[in-house]
């Protein structure tokens, strides 16, 4: 199960269909920032490495925690 969520800023510009590059590049593109601005906040869990370096590959910050996936959800609004 993939969840995603996103400020105010970028409501509606997520596509689960589409890459994660490109919805990366779309947010950023909403709130007006580079990708070297945005901080993405994931669980830092072996079935996340390849995300999570693919997010560094492209300059994003990735903020990796243990646990709390709903509550770091929660603090985007």
């Amino acid at each position: 199960m993939e969840k995603l969520s996103v400020g105010a800023g970028a409501i509606g510009v997520i596509d689960l269909n589409l890459p994660l590059a490109d919805n990366l590049r779309y947010v950023a593109t909403a709130l007006g920032k580079p990708l070297s601005e945005l901080t993405v906040t994931i669980l830092a869990k072996p079935r996340h490495a390849a995300v999570i370096a693919e997010m560094q590959q492209l300059g994003v910050r990735v903020f990796a925690i243990p646990v709390g996936d709903v509550a770091a959800s929660i603090l985007t609004c």
